[in-house]
């Protein structure tokens, strides 16, 4: 599974997911079990981290104005 890796200082690193499990990935990726996903396109879903504001990580802007362009 290709997939894209967006962190908060909008760096971009290209992955490639196994597809037999790509949920297991996804989530060390993000550091967590708890993992948000909504529909960016009917290609691509946006995963972010589940309980990021609670823990206080950094707001992730680039990914934030993908998943709002995504909506609309």
């Amino acid at each position: 599974m290709h997939a894209l890796r967006i962190d908060p200082d909008a760096t971009v690193t290209d992955l490639n997911l196994p597809a037999a499990d790509a949920q297991s990935a996804i989530q060390e990726h993000l550091g967590s079990d708890a993992v948000d996903h909504g529909v960016y396109h009917r290609r691509a879903v946006l995963h972010i981290h589940g309980n990021g504001q609670y823990l206080g990580l950094p707001q992730n802007l680039a990914a934030w104005a993908l998943r709002v362009r995504g909506a609309a």
